[in-house]
């Protein structure tokens, strides 16, 4: 069994969205439990697996997704679907849970990268000359 410090486990309907995950504390792996109920059989629950994918590739690390009526999944560090439940369906799965990698680029920048692109788009926009047509036009 994981200890406290190897283990995040998110009680919160959307948590896994939000970049809570630092280089210094990352977990062994995430488990992450929802309800999709509300979504029915439309593209929602399978939209919420899509942003756990993306959280497992951004952080290089597996997770474990439990939906009680959406999508359950094991997802491994590279954000490929080791084996999954579909929508509806009940069941279990026993299987080893991929090792999470090293570090990737976001675990060791996280959202600074953006912001300072943002920065720099900003900067350009505010010294961006007037460009004048050779016909003297705006």
């Amino acid at each position: 069994m994981a200890d406290s410090k190897n283990l995040i486990f998110q009680l919160r309907q959307f948590s896994i969205f939000f970049h809570e995950i630092y280089n210094q504390n990352r977990p062994q792996f995430i488990v992450n439990v929802t309800n999709d109920g509300w979504l029915g059989n439309w593209a929602g629950p399978l939209q919420h697996l899509q942003q756990v994918r993306m959280r497992a590739i951004e952080n290089g690390i597996p997770i474990v997704r439990t939906a009680n009526t959406g999508i359950s999944a094991i997802i491994d560090p590279y954000g490929e679907i080791v084996d999954s439940i579909g929508i509806g369906l009940k069941d279990y799965k026993d299987i080893k849970l991929p090792v999470k990698l090293h570090e990737t680029f976001y675990s060791r920048t996280g959202e600074s990268v953006n912001f300072i692109l943002i920065l720099i788009w900003l900067l350009f926009l505010f010294f961006k000359k007037r460009v004048f047509r050779i016909d003297g036009a705006l």
